[in-house]
């Protein structure tokens, strides 16, 4: 019975840590007028890896969001047809962040 309490117990913990080793990059696309761009790509690129790691769609009013392991760097590529595509570097620290991103015809 101890034996069950103690590996419920290491699960509980080790899902609670392995939660808590992502964090969100939120934002808006929008274009130079600063209306938000549906159907924006967003993409994220493991910089040590050089493996796709999250990726996302805007939504209608611009907004997106990409889950990444903290501690990781990441190159952030935007684009949609029509506008020069964006890329910056970001740092997944320990907190969730926001980025916003306006796209150039």
């Amino acid at each position: 019975m101890r034996n069950k309490v103690l590996l419920t117990l290491l699960l509980v913990v080790t899902s609670a840590v392995a939660l808590a080793q992502e964090i969100s990059l939120s934002g808006t696309v929008k274009d130079s007028l600063g209306v938000g761009v549906d159907m924006a790509n967003v993409i994220a690129i493991n910089t040590a890896t050089q493996g796709l790691e999250s990726y996302g769609i805007t939504n209608h009013a611009g907004l997106f969001k990409l889950k990444l392991k903290t501690g990781e760097q990441y190159t952030v590529k935007v684009s949609y047809l029509g506008f020069k595509p964006e890329s910056f570097t970001f740092t997944a620290g320990e907190h969730d962040a926001v980025k916003d991103i306006v796209l150039q015809e």
